[in-house]
């Protein structure tokens, strides 16, 4: 059996939007494919591009009670969801920042939490 990608190990997944469709999201299975992930050079930075909004979920951590508070959300959700936009591709670099910030748009739990505490160092 194949190692899992660090994000699988890290306990994120990643659905992308169907196209054509509103609302559901299919599983993407390998998110170092080449269509949406790839080294820009020897300066260890990475650019990742997907054609439509992508769901990320977190399932290593509750979401702060705040957060559930806030949005009137049921105490028992057990994982953290995010929903990102990508207008261009966006570069991320070694230390989790990520650039040009205006083509990155979320919303869910990463539109409340710091985005750069929830990134793997290695994404």
């Amino acid at each position: 059996m194949a190692p899992l990608p660090t994000l699988q190990k890290e306990g994120f997944t990643i659905d992308l939007l169907e196209e054509n469709k509103e609302t559901s999201f299919s599983r993407i299975t390998n998110p170092y494919d080449t269509l949406y992930y790839g080294a820009l050079d020897s300066t260890l930075q990475v650019e990742i591009w997907y054609p439509r909004k992508i769901s990320v979920t977190y399932t290593r951590q509750r979401p702060d009670p705040e957060y559930l508070k806030q949005f009137k959300l049921p105490k028992n959700v057990a994982i953290q969801i995010s929903y990102i936009d990508i207008k261009n591709s966006i570069a991320i670099k070694e230390n989790g920042y990520y650039y040009d910030q205006k083509d990155w748009v979320n919303q869910g739990y990463w539109s409340w939490k710091n985005i750069g505490d929830q990134l793997p160092l290695d994404y």
